[in-house]
């Protein structure tokens, strides 16, 4: 959007873009069965299930950083692993908003001034493959510039051209 402030002389323009996405990703991940979860591993051989040597029970607390086994336990040659499917569908988040000024004035027939500037901000939630832990990260980029020119002749004419660049990620 746009245009004109003083006729031939001074102009304005300006746009926005936003962007916004929730969206749920299915997801597959392999996750402690539920009798790794109680401390117990099956024999290589027979499959039967018994406590785990030198167990720490106070670690088994820790379990409950994966998810629920909801799928089906992974066997070798029909011998238990002591891990399973997790299926799930974790929710994911992008939100954009980017915006762009730009200014034109003219002077004098020789002189003109040009002055933009452009701003980019979002974040980002990305669910990793276990799904209690994601990525987070967070962008504003500004950039700012102005310029000026000169014409000395129709052969020779001079421009002057001022920037700022400024990038910030968070994590």
């Amino acid at each position: 959007m746009g245009g004109p402030l003083r006729k031939d002389r001074l102009f304005l323009f300006g746009n926005y873009e936003g962007f916004r996405q929730r969206l749920a990703a299915s997801n597959v991940s392999v996750v402690p069965d539920r009798q790794a979860r109680d401390g117990l591993v099956a024999d290589q051989i027979t499959g039967i299930y018994a406590p785990a040597l030198n167990l720490n029970r106070a670690m088994l607390p820790y379990m409950s950083f994966w998810p629920d086994p909801n799928g089906p336990e992974l066997l070798i040659d029909r011998i238990p692993t002591g891990s399973a499917l997790s299926y799930n569908n974790p929710k994911g988040a992008i939100r954009e908003d980017f915006g762009t000024v730009r200014a034109d004035y003219t002077i004098r027939d020789r002189d003109s001034l040009s002055a933009s500037y452009t701003l980019d901000d979002g974040d980002s939630l990305i669910p990793l493959a276990d799904p209690l832990f994601g990525s987070f990260l967070t962008l504003r980029s500004q950039v700012a510039s102005l310029q000026e020119t000169h014409i000395f002749s129709p052969r020779v004419l001079n421009r002057f051209t001022i920037g700022f660049s400024r990038a910030g990620f968070r994590l």
